[in-house]
């Protein structure tokens, strides 16, 4: 069974219905792309597959060096030479077109409809987090000292002179090793 249907408690009821509404969005957008991409590919199968017979003619079913073209005028023109490019055009190019159409309209409309509905989760994630989950204790300290400058002691200026001059030396005696060793 989908864990849609078996929410985590930390959830609260907006919570819920607030993923629920991100997933039909999704849904929904992916099944409107479907639709157009399969018209878009269909309607452009169409269209490229009458101008390579207004163009080309039956040269395109055919080897093109064999058949000299009906009109020299339409071999030299600009849209001659871009559908030569392509293969005959027919019914398995049409699934082609239209399965292809389909797909890819699908993938950008959910996509975007995604992307769009995002920040809708961003609370949704915040839910029920650890704030220190995979962190050492070296990190957590640095965090909460980090957390304690931020909230300025009016005891921590005095000390963090000290701390600074000891830092200082620490640093210098450092060095100094470190460049005797070299």
């Amino acid at each position: 069974m989908s864990r849609a249907f078996n929410p985590p408690d930390t959830l609260s009821q907006d919570n819920i219905r607030t993923v629920a509404d991100v997933r039909r969005t999704v849904w929904i957008n992916g099944i409107f792309g479907l639709g157009a991409g399969s018209v878009t590919g269909m309607m452009s199968h169409i269209v490229l597959q009458k101008l390579q017979r207004h163009y080309i003619g039956d040269e395109a079913a055919s080897d093109s060096s064999k058949f000299p073209p009906k009109n020299a005028a339409k071999k030299s023109g600009f849209m001659y030479r871009c559908l030569r490019l392509l293969p005959p055009l027919g019914k398995n190019t049409f699934l082609l077109s239209l399965l292809g159409g389909g797909a890819l309209g699908s993938f950008v409309m959910s996509t975007t409809a995604g992307k769009n509905a995002v920040h809708l989760l961003h609370p949704i994630f915040q839910v029920g987090k650890d704030e220190h989950a995979g962190k050492s204790p070296y990190q957590i300290a640095t965090a909460n000292a980090q957390k304690q400058q931020l909230t300025g002691d009016a005891t921590s200026g005095q000390r963090t002179e000290e701390v600074d001059e000891l830092d200082a030396d620490h640093h210098r005696i450092r060095s100094l090793r470190r460049s005797q060793s070299i």
